[in-house]
Order: structure tokens, then C-alpha cells, then sequence
């Protein structure tokens, strides 16, 4: 990271050499993105590898941007089996490459949005926190507003995950002032995803882990409603959140519905996430054990979602 830090960005911006070896590499890496978020990373990691395998080097040289969205997307694939220490070397791979080509802001990104998503997944948010903050002042005179928006929201999930509602509330709003300013086609392509159905997704966590659960199953719903049919994993874990928020207020009825809907949306997937918000999920759920309908969700989910194969 001090190497990223010490950097200088660079405005060179090099065209490809093979043109259509890039092409073919956008294409699959958007591909590869897409059966991510319809089948888990359990379908699409080992593709992604070989791609990985065979053309990583030429893209380094020739496309540094497509290599690190391809080693963002294995990070991502990779917390997604549930192998850490693997998302982390291949985040920290994408870090070097673009400290070397001189990409200030991606290189922000991995830092403050992917390496602190991942500690904040590890349970340690004032690592998130740390690698969130040097990731904007980092890119302080580059960024864009939604790249801001996307560093300030992990800011936001870390204070509430430390428990610190005030600097929570002021992160957020500091987003949704980001996000107003934004204009999608002056924003980097790789940060063009983050929009209001992101924004929702991050407040519900935000203001599940601050006790407000309220809060936290409006913005789900919120989320869900914008989320796209084919972001199956998104919408199993935001369902999976919601149930969980009822069942914290006792509402066992909304919290069994949910938690169904949630099972379903899995049943699909191989995603270690998915499955861990399930578990989560029906935790929240045991101390009503002992209700029929509690005991019916718990069975079914556990007749209707496969075990995961052990990560290679």
C-alpha cells in the first residue's frame, strides 16, 4: 500500500497492442461477472483461473485495467468460496499492477473497497476503517463522486460495525451527496455498477449491524426491488437479511416468509457467502426453535441447499 501511495499517477494511457485479444478479454471478463452474480463463484472461478493462466501477462503489458478486473474479480470469487488469504493475494496482485501502470484511482479502489470489504468480512472493521480512509486520501484530487461514494460507503459500514452511529450517519450522508453529484458517463467503467440499489444493499448492513432494524429492512426492500432478476446471490442475501431483521423484533411470521424466499433464491447458487448468510440467517432464528413453522424453515433449508465442495 505504500508503494501504491508513493506512486506517481500516471495520464498514460497506452492503446492496446492486440485489439482484439483485449476485445476477447473484456467480453469474457464481462461474462465471467455475469455467471458470478447468477451462479456463484462456485461455477465461475475455475474459468476464471485458466483465463487467468493464459493471458494474464499480455494483459499486464498491454491492458493493466482488463488484468486487474480480472484479479478483482478472482479476489471477489475467491471470498466467495471462503478462501481469504487466496482474495487477498489476488487483490494485493491487482494493487502492484496498477501502482506500476500508474492507476491512482483503481488502485484507491482496491484498496478502500475490495482489501476493506474483505476485512470487514474477516470480522475486523478497524482494518476496513484504515484501508478505507487510505484509499480517499489517496485518491483525494482524482476521484470521482461515485468512485467517493463507493470509498465512503465502506467508511460507513465499518463505523457501524464499530458500533459509531454518528460517524456512520455522517459517512452516509456524505455518500448520497457523492452520488448526487455523479454523472454516470464521466464516471471510470469499472465503477459504473454502483448505484442506488449498492447504496441500499450498504445502508441495510450499515443499520443492521446498529441495531436499527427498521431501517435495515427498508433499504432491503429498497434493494431488492432495484436489484436486477439476475444478481441471484444479491438477492438471496439481502432476502436472507431481512428475515433476519424481523426475527430481532419477534416478528417470526414475516421473519419464516423471508427466510423461505431466501433458501430459494440459494438453492442455485454455490457461494460460500450465501450459504453463511443462510446460517446467519436461521441463527437468528433459534431461539424460537421450538415454533413449528421455525422448524420447518430450518428443515427445509437444510433439505434444500447442497453442501458446498471443499475450495481447491
Amino acid at each position: 500500500m505504500l508503494d501504491w501511495l508513493m506512486a506517481t499517477p500516471s495520464t498514460d494511457r497506452r492503446p492496446a497492442v492486440d485489439d482484439d485479444t483485449v476485445t476477447t478479454a473484456v467480453a469474457a471478463l464481462a461474462n465471467l461477472r455475469s455467471q458470478d452474480h447468477v451462479h456463484g463463484a462456485g461455477v465461475t472461478y475455475s474459468r476464471l483461473a485458466e483465463t487467468l493462466d493464459g493471458r494474464l501477462s499480455s494483459l499486464a503489458a498491454n491492458a493493466p485495467q482488463v488484468a486487474t478486473g480480472m484479479l478483482e474479480l478472482a479476489g471477489y470469487d475467491a471470498v466467495d468460496l471462503g478462501v481469504d488469504g487466496l482474495a487477498q493475494q489476488h487483490y494485493l496482485r491487482a494493487l502492484a499492477l496498477l501502482t506500476r501502470s500508474g492507476d491512482r484511482v483503481y488502485g484507491g479502489y482496491l484498496v478502500a473497497v475490495s482489501l476493506a470489504h474483505l476485512a470487514l468480512h474477516c470480522g475486523d472493521p478497524q482494518q476496513a476503517l484504515r484501508l478505507a480512509t487510505a484509499g480517499i486520501h489517496g485518491t483525494n484530487d482524482h476521484a470521482s463522486p461515485a468512485v467517493r461514494a463507493a470509498f465512503r460507503i465502506v467508511l460507513a459500514r465499518a463505523y457501524a460495525r464499530l458500533g459509531d452511529e454518528g460517524a456512520c450517519a455522517a459517512a452516509l450522508l456524505q455518500v448520497d451527496a457523492d452520488l448526487a453529484r455523479s454523472r454516470p458517463s464521466e464516471e471510470p467503467a469499472w465503477i459504473r455498477y454502483f448505484g442506488e440499489a449498492d447504496l441500499a444493499d450498504e445502508k441495510a448492513h450499515c443499520f443492521f449491524d446498529l441495531g436499527r432494524y427498521q431501517l435495515a429492512h427498508r433499504e432491503a426492500e429498497i434493494a431488492l426491488t432495484l436489484l436486477p432478476p439476475h444478481r441471484a446471490r444479491r438477492i438471496s442475501i439481502d432476502t436472507a437479511l431481512r428475515a433476519a431483521a424481523h426475527a430481532r423484533v419477534g416478528e417470526l411470521e414475516q421473519a419464516c416468509a423471508f427466510a423461505r424466499s431466501a433458501v430459494d433464491h440459494a438453492a442455485g447458487l454455490v457461494s460460500f457467502r450465501t450459504t453463511h448468510r443462510i446460517a446467519l440467517m436461521l441463527a437468528e432464528l433459534q431461539p424460537s426453535a421450538d415454533v413449528p413453522e421455525v422448524r420447518e424453515i430450518v428443515d427445509y433449508a437444510h433439505t434444500t441447499l447442497k453442501p458446498l465442495p471443499a475450495p481447491a
